[in-house]
C-alpha cells in the first residue's frame, strides 16, 4: 500500500482492469444465456425436456 503513494496511477489502473475483467465475465455469461435461450426457442418441440429438468 505504501508504494501506491509514489504511483497513484497504479491503483487506478488496477481497479480499471478489474472492472474490465468483470465486464468481460458478465458478457461471457450473457452470451451463454442468450445462446441457450436461442437454442430453446429453436427446439420448441423439445420444450417438455426443459420443463422436466
Amino acid at each position: 500500500m505504501l508504494t501506491n503513494k509514489n504511483r497513484p496511477q497504479s491503483s487506478l489502473g488496477k481497479a480499471t482492469s478489474e472492472v474490465n475483467g468483470y465486464q468481460k465475465r458478465v458478457g461471457l455469461e450473457y452470451d451463454k444465456v442468450s445462446k441457450k435461450m436461442q437454442q430453446m426457442m429453436e427446439s420448441s418441440d423439445n420444450l417438455h425436456v426443459y420443463n422436466s429438468a
